[in-house]
């Protein structure tokens, strides 16, 4: 098997004493300290003996988490309006017979610390009977309402004991005492068997029972969809059967990756578990799940991976790895069928591809089925023991059509024939409908007097659906079948193709992975429906080349085909276009729509900023690139590009790009002019003015805090600007040339001193390196070179997509109309003191300058001046070639940098919400 990764009795009382009773049980005992803090009274001793108690009436509370329990002065509700609340305030609470509250209505105590999973039973009693009577009699105990206790720990931390003893007109017809949970994560334990072995309320993760094997239903594609994961829960997910076998590590880490099982057969046993990590205590443990199918041949796997038991740590999807159903087949159960013969057939749903793909309804599925009036004279269908010509009602079992089959017992053909059907599925109204699904008869023919066998195999073919979820009238074989509407995720790439049935009649289908079986030639448009004035698409006849990962270039699409990507999506928008299909004289159209993507790749779909404060990276994307027509997936690319580590708000100073500037009179009064802002300063010692607060998540240098000469910085960080490989400085040319040139004669230098050792050439490198970093440190004639003042604000690029701040007070906004800044205003202001360089790590304030700027990058690669039309589609290099030259001009420096960027936008391809 090969896996991969993608009311009590009426009585009237009066006077009642509360007493709080701890119980004991295996692995979980309920431990009250010997001095128990009591206000406002004082402390009183625990006896601390165990109590017998009605399991009629008796309603433990148990502690999901362990800790100290508080308890809160009780609460009249719903009380006799004879009786006022005064009265109810004047009673006494105890505990194990002492008085502990004087004021029951307004006093609190502490209890514990308990275990995890101690048990904690409250019930009251009656005093001297001279206070009270009674209707019938009256019990000596009297325990809370059953459903007013229960857990107490989790989510809430918080739970009510609520008493009802009596006549519902009494002052106690209902009576509360809150009681609250400080946790503590030492009280750990294991859940007492009493408690693992209450399966109605709780579970048991530890014991593998039958319902933790899944049978699969119907033969298919299956996979695993890791749906959630607590952050702590880095947990193993594995099968038992039909191998032990891990199948994932680090949960928590993996959320939304689809773990492939490929083609399973009808029958097959699948045991999912996990291996939880959460706690010493559970270590290594092996872990069952709650299991729930919602589904045909979908489950839903819900895990415990700790001790308090809320099945909600881990949460799985065993289902069908199939695209949404397209289509129905009629299938025959034996492949072949004789004149003569009975066969039996079933309706199965399908995908684009051909895979199983139940129809999931909340209604019951039924299907009917009909001989079409050629196939007719052929045989009939056989169902209930009766031999008719239509069925419907036919139930689905695990969602495919059962229990009806065909007799060819009318006519003799002459040669081989096919008889068709007409299919459909539906609840109160048709969901999905098809056509002609075809059957071939296999007939008895005579040779030269001799009988011979002719075999020809089943080949439905696979028809458009016309179904919506809404009452439709079923189209007959000789109408049109309705406008249909496909979807397709921002930034997906689709291939559409004609294709036609044996009827001739023509079927618009889409597809992942172009081949060459498509009619050809065919004229395709499309046409904005929603909004009129943008196509939400774009489209071309070429295809992008990979060698792996690596972007190697553009392809042609097979002849027939055209490609579409999900281009534009907002909120407040419903992007729509019209796709029209040409061929011989007949045309086919669908609706494509645009739908937000649920993911961006399977990992860094929420992130830390530059306050260490997470937010979903993954919604901005989809939020600007949706707007500004920028693939999300492309810019998460660069952002992986452009920071170190990875995925971490950036700072980096540029020291060859400040010297070009400082020995550039004209450039150095632009950016360096003694009156703005952010100039740093040797003598004064000055940073040129304050820095943002809170940016404390700042990579993979902090902001330099203190003035420092050009030549000690670089000394401090000279391995950040060295080539190993080239053996080269890494920088503008002119001002890298000199030290280049000293590496080179330090490295002859030192390879002459090591020939005689076996010492590698990188070594040697490295030593070059580090020796020119000493001379740097030096007074030397090379520290002369750089003795300026490191301008470490101002030439610096900060953000996840490494803005310099250089470049925000010179470019403007040109390509955003006036959405973030009045068209022709600078990204930032070169003269203002609180729009401090460092506001660029910030993402909100940086975002829409990197759109504009990356947009007018896209205007340069496609060679179009500021007030032309841009081309919306069908770009003479192709798509992903023309997004490469785009971002190529982000880092001008950088060969194969726009490469680089698309290769690593594979990654983040977008995916549907589930």
């Amino acid at each position: 098997m090969h896996f991969k990764t993608i009311a009590p009795p009426s009585t009237k009382i009066y006077l009642l004493i509360l007493i709080l009773v701890c119980t004991t049980q295996i692995f979980a005992q309920v431990v009250i300290k010997d001095s128990v803090e009591i206000t406002p009274i004082g402390r009183i001793t625990s006896p601390n003996r165990p109590k017998s108690f009605n399991s009629n009436f008796d309603r433990p509370i148990y502690l999901r988490i362990g800790g100290v329990v508080g308890l809160t002065g009780g609460e009249q509700i719903n009380g006799s309006v004879n009786q006022p609340l005064e009265e109810a305030q004047k009673f006494k609470l105890f505990c194990n017979d002492s008085r502990i509250l004087q004021d029951a209505a307004n006093s609190s105590c502490l209890l514990g610390p308990f275990m995890q999973w101690s048990t904690l039973s409250f019930y009251m009693t009656y005093p001297d009977p001279q206070y009270y009577t009674c209707d019938g009699g009256c019990p000596s105990q009297v325990f809370p309402q059953a459903n007013s206790v229960g857990i107490l720990g989790g989510y809430s931390n918080s739970d009510d004991v609520l008493f009802n003893p009596g006549d519902p007109e009494s002052i106690f017809s209902a009576f509360r005492f809150p009681i609250t949970l400080i946790p503590d994560s030492a009280k750990e334990a294991i859940p007492p068997p009493t408690v693992l072995n209450d399966t109605l309320v709780f579970g048991n993760p530890f014991l593998r029972t039958l319902q933790h094997t899944l049978t699969i239903p119907v033969t298919g594609n299956y996979r695993i969809r890791l749906e959630t994961a607590k952050l702590n829960s880095h947990d193993d997910i594995k099968l038992l059967t039909p191998i032990d076998t891990v199948l994932l590590s680090d949960a928590a880490n993996n959320v939304g990756v689809m773990i492939e099982l490929g083609e399973l057969q009808k029958g097959y046993q699948l045991t999912p578990a996990i291996l939880s990590h959460v706690s010493p205590l559970v270590e290594g443990t092996t872990m069952f799940p709650k299991v729930s199918q919602i589904g045909s041949g979908k489950w839903m796997l819900r895990f415990e991976d700790w001790t308090d038991l809320t099945f909600d740590d881990v949460t799985l999807y065993v289902e069908p790895s199939a695209d949404p159903p397209e289509s129905l087949h009629v299938v025959v159960a034996e492949g072949i069928i004789w004149y003569g013969d009975t066969v039996a057939l079933q309706i199965v749903p399908m995908d684009g591809q051909g895979r199983y793909s139940p129809l999931e309804t909340s209604e019951p599925l039924k299907y009917s089925i009909e001989l079409t009036p050629d196939g007719q004279q052929y045989g009939s269908l056989l169902y209930n023991g009766e031999l008719v010509n239509m069925v419907e009602g036919l139930d689905a079992v695990d969602g495919i059509g059962k229990g009806v089959s065909f007799v060819s017992t009318s006519l003799e053909p002459i040669d081989t024939v096919q008889v068709l059907f007409h299919a459909k599925a539906y609840t109160d109204a048709i969901i999905f409908s098809i056509a002609r699904p075809q059957l071939s008869i296999k007939i008895k023919k005579k040779i030269h007097g001799q009988e011979q066998n002719g075999i020809k195999k089943i080949n439905p073919s696979i028809q458009p659906l016309i179904g919506g979820g809404s009452p439709i009238v079923l189209m007959e074989n000789d109408r049109t079948v309705p406008l249909t509407e496909k979807t397709i995720l921002l930034g997906e790439s689709k291939f559409f193709y004609l294709q036609q049935d044996v009827n001739g009649e023509l079927i618009l289908k889409e597809t992942s992975a172009p081949t060459s079986d498509a009619l050809n030639p065919t004229e395709f448009t499309l046409t904005a429906i929603t909004p009129s004035d943008t196509l939400a698409v774009y489209y071309e006849y070429k295809k992008p080349l990979y060698t792996g990962n690596t972007f190697t270039g553009m392809g042609p699409l097979p002849k027939g085909y055209i490609r579409l990507i999900g281009r534009y999506w907002t909120v407040t928008d419903d992007y729509k276009v019209q796709l029209t299909a040409t061929y011989s004289g007949k045309t086919q159209s669908v609706y494509v729509k645009v739908k937000k993507p649920g993911l961006l790749g399977n990992k860094h779909n929420t992130i830390d900023d530059v306050k260490s404060q997470p937010f979903n990276l993954d919604e901005l994307l989809i939020t600007y690139g949706g707007k500004h027509g920028i693939l999300p997936q492309m810019i998460k690319g660069q952002i992986e590009q452009e920071t170190i580590p990875i995925f971490t708000p950036s700072y980096r100073y540029e020291p060859f790009s400040d010297l070009a500037i400082q020995l550039d009179s004209e450039k150095n009064m632009q950016y360096f002019k003694s009156t703005l802002p952010f100039i740093v300063s040797i003598n004064p010692n000055s940073m040129g003015g304050s820095f943002p607060t809170g940016h404390i998540n700042v990579t993979p240098i902090p902001y330099p805090k203190i003035p420092i000469m050009l030549a000690d910085y670089l000394a401090n960080h000279f391995s950040e600007y060295v080539d190993l490989d080239q053996k080269k400085v890494i920088g503008i040319k002119e001002q890298t040339k000199k030290l280049t040139e000293e590496l080179n004669n330090l490295y002859l230098h030192f390879v002459k001193k090591y020939d005689s050792k076996k010492i590698s050439e990188r070594q040697i490198t490295i030593k070059a390196r580090d020796s020119l970093a000493l001379e740097l440190q030096q007074d030397s004639t090379l520290r002369k070179s750089f003795n300026q003042a490191s301008q470490t604000r101002v030439v610096a690029s900060y953000g996840f997509i490494q803005m310099m701040y250089t470049t925000a007070v010179v470019d403007k906004f040109e390509e955003t109309g006036n959405l973030y800044g009045n068209a022709g205003t600078t990204y930032m202001k070169r003269d203002s003191s609180s729009q401090q360089p460092e506001l660029l790590n910030e993402y909100a304030f940086a975002f829409p300058q990197y759109v504009d700027f990356t947009l007018k990058n896209l205007r340069s690669a496609l060679k179009k001046k500021k007030l032309q039309t841009l081309p919306e589609n069908n770009w003479d290099d192709g798509f992903e070639k023309v997004w490469c030259k785009t971002f190529q001009l982000h880092n001008k420096w950088r060969k194969n940098y726009g490469n680089e960027v698309i290769s690593k936008s594979v990654n983040y391809e977008p995916r549907s919400e589930n």
